[in-house]
């Protein structure tokens, strides 16, 4: 019988389509057109003679031998990722790529990196704060600082830090105001882009309703969210510890309640099987020494 191995690059492009769920947002991920992703799909099944999509109005699911099959591609591309690491870690110096949101990067990483290069001279960092999420699978990252609640198919989350929400807002916007929820419902509220129902998941956990704000503003990071508030812009949901620092320095000022129970989180992120890879180990030991405390 013949053994038949398809193409490495049809193989990536279905990883990513099933993973995905749409051929639209695998061509986004691989900068190609939908119709090229199509094109290798069809020419992967065609190869295989096997269907493994369903393709409807709107819709494309996996077969049930699409989704097996995704499995084992999935555990092939993590060997072939695993190998390589492996293969550099032992013909050149210790290197490791790590991506965060500017926010993290600035008030958490940055401030404290001098200790981490004094303690690990022999390992070389490099940050990539960009606002898009990057695929460890495919790119040359090694790890990824994210904030959410710790799933994130075919890699390892391991977990940092808990957060809370409470509304913070600019001493001089809120005056000599009484920090009741009627007040709060009237100032404008600031929105985060990547989270555009973050106020409303705060009034379901709160058990209150604010109501419609007199204006509102949408940001598209963290940061510009937390230096809009301090400008006195208006509201915005603050994540504590990660805050503390601002509401120290009465920056912002938090009268409101939070919520008790962890809004999501920040993860230490990479691929399977790497966390015992030197520099992975260290970056995750050093992080962990400088959280943000709670209170």
């Amino acid at each position: 019988m013949k053994r038949r191995l398809p193409k490495l690059t049809q193989l990536d492009t279905f990883r990513i389509a099933a993973a995905e769920g749409s051929f639209k947002a695998a061509a986004e991920q691989l900068h190609l057109t939908p119709s090229a992703v199509s094109h290798q799909i069809r020419a992967l099944e065609a190869e295989l003679g096997i269907p493994l999509f369903e393709r409807q109005v709107r819709k494309l699911t996996l077969t049930a031998a699409g989704r097996d099959y995704a499995a084992v591609v999935d555990q092939a591309f993590a060997q072939l990722a695993r190998g390589t690491q492996t293969l550099l870690a032992h013909h050149a110096r210790s290197s490791l790529s790590v991506t965060m949101g500017s926010f993290v990067a600035d008030e958490w990483v940055l401030p404290n990196l001098a200790g981490f290069a004094r303690a690990h001279p022999e390992i070389d960092l490099q940050l990539d704060t960009s606002q898009r999420s990057r695929d460890l699978m495919r790119e040359d990252i090694d790890v990824a600082l994210r904030f959410g609640r710790g799933h994130w198919p075919g890699l390892t989350a391991v977990h940092l830090l808990d957060v809370y929400a409470t509304p913070v807002v600019s001493p001089t916007l809120l005056g000599d105001q009484p920090a009741t929820l009627a007040v709060l419902g009237r100032l404008p509220r600031l929105q985060s882009m990547a989270v555009p129902d973050a106020w409303a998941q705060w009034e379901k956990v709160m058990g209150c309703t604010l109501g419609a704000p007199t204006a509102e503003m949408r940001v598209d990071s963290y940061l510009a969210l937390l230096q809009s508030a301090s400008q006195g812009l208006g509201v915005a949901l603050g994540l504590t510890p990660l805050v503390n620092r601002w509401l120290d320095q009465r920056r912002l000022v938090a009268p409101w309640p939070g919520t008790a129970r962890p809004a999501a989180g920040y993860w230490f992120v990479h691929r399977p099987g790497e966390q015992d890879e030197p520099a992975i180990a260290a970056l995750l030991a050093w992080l962990r020494e400088t959280l943000p405390k709670d209170g």
